[in-house]
């Protein structure tokens, strides 16, 4: 390989990276409001705050056999059982 197909096969692979790494900060990024409110949702059931069977009553049903999934969440629910 010659010094410039070396470099920009680099160049290639510096991109690449970049990119995936990119992403994967928006990812967390993204992620960190759900954990905030994960984590601000467990504090106020365990200091009563919340009354999760009131909480519940107030959710919607769903019929579990009508719910379309993906398959990646498919794939993730069969990971962790």
């Amino acid at each position: 390989m010659t010094a410039a197909g070396a470099s920009k096969h680099d160049r290639g692979r510096f991109l690449d990276l970049t990119a995936k790494d990119l992403a994967a900060a928006r990812a967390e990024r993204g992620a960190e409001p759900v954990q905030e409110y994960r984590s601000r949702l467990i504090s106020d059931v365990v200091t009563d705050k919340l009354d999760v069977h009131e909480a519940a009553a107030a959710l919607p049903e769903v019929d579990p056999l009508a719910v379309e999934y993906e398959d990646d969440d498919i794939e993730r629910s069969e990971a962790l059982r």
